[in-house]
């Protein structure tokens, strides 16, 4: 009986036991496909994902891409312009852990700065910025933010003003006289006879240096007897660490591709960046110093003499109080930020500028005839002269279209998820915008690698001061050529920007007379307290606007303005908005991230404005259309069609001027661009662009 009994429970057991390891199986098998058809279900039914943009070949696991675009010395610019070549004007790129959307085509780059401009607002918080930028303080590189937005409403108001920019304009006229004047001294000194060779790319950067470092910090470093041992070693200070920053804001480090592995440093990048970022600070802490101890002596001036000194009657009045940085931190990273817009970029502009036209003689020849023409040479080349030398304005056009100071713009980064040209783009992936290809894009352009100032010879004014009258000055003083008439290397080297990767050798000899040289033209009519701020207008009265300013957000990074015209349905007229530059600053304010413009609207052949006045009348005028006096033209914008004939059009002006009065003008809540969209409102339904009038809203939160 005992074994009988045991056999049956044995038995029982294995059943039992038969039974339970069933149902563990039964369970983990659907466990496992569960989540499986689960996730089936939900493709089937789920709505499709707009797809992403094409992918290059030849990634690899972990590190994605990096490897094509890390070469030492590889220019990131041509190897994803060659990339485009295959793939496309948008394309994916996958960096370490994070994604880069490529944009290689105007049409493109288009929709990102209009339909897009809110979405693609931020900057990618990158190692660079956090280590030399004050840990994302300098607003050119800085995420958007409230901070970001009052940094840049200072800048535009405050430092980059009409009115400050012409009080410091006898700055940038007398060092490039002073420049001139230096080259003409080293000829005279090697005997006066023969020609001299000089490095142009080395006098171009020392020159552009003295320039912005005076108009922040009051300070001239190179050229004449003046400066003391002290300053000539913090000049080769501070141009080493510049240099050194456009190499190192480019890197790509371990950080940036993968955040959670930010200790690892094998290539030392991070190292040196923090390094350079404790070099500029030095300079920039001793002159800040500086003024205040000069401020304390003397007391506070009624105009502040450059940037530093504003900044630090801004910190006084507690305008810089509120920040989310501190008031010495909010004045250092500013300083760097204006520092890092006006040097490098100019004098690279200007050193590529003259290389192509030693490698184009019949067009050198042209130039200086051009400014034989209109000047002479018994005088110096001035500002007022600039508008009639069309030719010259081309050449920078030209230059910077086959050498933009920004070739890759400045990286930014998706807030939110958007679609561009048809690709889904997720938040946080980074946008790359690949000027240089754009503006050598076989489709626009004509034979697009050759140097053809010819394409902008369209005498609509000048446009980059700097760079205008620099160059002028320059052909004009001085017969320029290379050594045995070889010609100019072109080799470019990594960067920011596009650095020439060898010195410009040229030999050069006096075209002028040695009086010319010894005055300079800086004594004649460029005192800052000539300029005045206050004009009159009427409506049918043609002057010189006051004060007018507008952001800028990054729409004119092309040369060439490419506009569509749209077939007029019967009894329409088509209505423009006409944008104008406004400020020789301009193209720093490109690398900042802000500009000066201002708008007006036209319609039936006249162009509407606002301008401001002390008078109660209304502050509305017109000028001939794309000509108004004192602002360089921009481009012109196609709103949209009106059914209003001319004198309907004129009537409704007239009663707009009611509301629009001349002593009612107000920077944020009533500007010229406020006056140009109610109109547009009324007389196509349409309003004008966004990135018009962003000014406006500055101090929007929701922006």
């Amino acid at each position: 009986l005992e074994t009988i009994l045991f056999n049956h429970s044995k038995q029982e057991i294995s059943i039992t036991f038969s039974c339970h390891y069933k149902n563990i199986m039964d369970t983990y098998l659907f466990s496992l496909f569960a989540p499986i058809l689960v996730f089936v279900l939900i493709a089937l039914f789920k709505k499709p994902k707009k797809p992403k943009a094409p992918e290059p070949s030849g990634a690899w696991p972990i590190i994605g891409h990096l490897h094509l675009l890390g070469g030492k010395d590889q220019l990131l610019y041509r190897t994803l312009g060659e990339m485009a070549n295959r793939y496309g004007p948008a394309m994916s790129l996958r960096l370490g852990s994070s994604e880069a959307f490529v944009v290689s085509s105007f049409e493109v780059a288009k929709e990102c700065f209009t339909v897009n401009d809110k979405a693609l607002a931020s900057r990618p918080m990158t190692a660079a910025a956090k280590h030399m930028g004050y840990n994302f303080a300098v607003f050119g590189f800085a995420p958007y933010s409230s901070f970001w937005r009052e940094m840049r409403k200072i800048a535009t108001v405050e430092l980059l003003s009409n009115r400050r920019l012409q009080m410091l304009k006898h700055v940038r006229v007398s060092e490039i006289s002073m420049g001139v004047k230096d080259l003409y001294s080293l000829w005279a000194k090697k005997g006066g006879s023969e020609p001299v060779m000089v490095d142009l790319k080395r006098w171009l950067e020392d020159m552009t240096l003295n320039m912005i470092v005076r108009m922040v910090a009051g300070k001239r470093y190179f050229g004449g007897s003046s400066a003391s041992s002290e300053d000539t070693e913090e000049a080769m200070q501070c141009k080493k660490a510049i240099a050194k920053f456009f190499h190192l804001i480019g890197i790509f480090t371990m950080s940036d591709a993968f955040p959670t592995l930010g200790w690892f440093d094998p290539q030392g990048h991070e190292k040196e960046m923090k390094k350079t970022g404790r070099e500029l600070d030095v300079i920039l802490e001793r002159w800040i110093e500086t003024h205040r101890q000069q401020r304390k002596v003397s007391g506070k001036k009624e105009n502040d003499s450059d940037f530093i000194d504003v900044m630090l009657s801004l910190a006084e009045q507690g305008k810089l109080s509120h920040l989310q940085y501190d008031a010495n931190t909010s004045i250092k990273s500013t300083c760097l930020a204006l520092i890092l817009g006006g040097s490098d970029t100019t004098a690279s502009t200007l050193t590529w500028a003259i290389a192509l036209l030693l490698n184009n003689k019949e067009m050198l020849k042209k130039a200086q005839d051009e400014i034989d023409l209109h000047v002479g040479t018994d005088r110096n080349v001035e500002d007022s002269d600039i508008e009639n030398l069309v030719y010259l304005q081309a050449i920078i056009k030209e230059t910077l279209r086959l050498y933009p100071a920004g070739p890759l713009l400045g990286p930014r980064e998706a807030m939110e998820d958007c679609t561009v040209a048809s690709y889904h783009v997720s938040c946080g992936t980074r946008l790359i915008v690949n000027v240089w290809k754009i503006q050598r894009d076989p489709k626009v352009w004509m034979e697009p690698n050759e140097f053809r100032p010819e394409r902008f010879l369209t005498g609509e004014g000048k446009e980059f001061d700097v760079l205008h009258l620099g160059l002028a000055s320059f052909l004009q003083s001085f017969e320029v050529k290379t050594v045995l008439n070889l010609p100019v290397d072109m080799s470019e080297s990594p960067g920011l920007t596009i650095p020439k990767a060898t010195p410009l050798e040229v030999l050069i000899s006096p075209r002028l007379d040695k009086q010319l040289f010894v005055e300079t033209n800086h004594e004649r009519g460029s005192d800052p307290s000539n300029f005045t701020s206050n004009t009159r207008f009427s409506v049918s009265q043609s002057s010189r606007f006051s004060v007018l300013r507008c952001i800028e957000a990054e729409k004119e990074m092309f040369c060439r303005n490419v506009s569509v015209r749209r077939k007029k349905k019967p009894g329409s007229v088509p209505v423009h908005l006409n944008v104008y530059d406004l400020t020789q600053m301009n193209m720093y304010g490109y690398w900042l991230g802000i500009g000066i413009y201002h708008s007006g609207l036209e319609v039936h052949g006249v162009e509407y404005g606002y301008g401001a006045h002390e008078k109660s009348s209304t502050g509305i005028f017109e000028v001939e259309p794309r000509k108004c006096p004192g602002f360089t033209f921009r481009k012109s914008i196609l709103v949209g069609e009106t059914e209003m004939k001319a004198k309907e059009v004129r009537s409704f002006m007239e009663k707009l001027g009611e509301e629009y009065q001349g002593n009612k003008y107000h920077l944020i809540t009533r500007n010229c661009n406020h006056f140009c969209n109610q109109a547009c409102l009324k007389l196509t339904q349409k309003a004008i662009p966004s990135w018009v009038n962003r000014l406006a809203r500055l101090d929007d939160d929701e922006e």
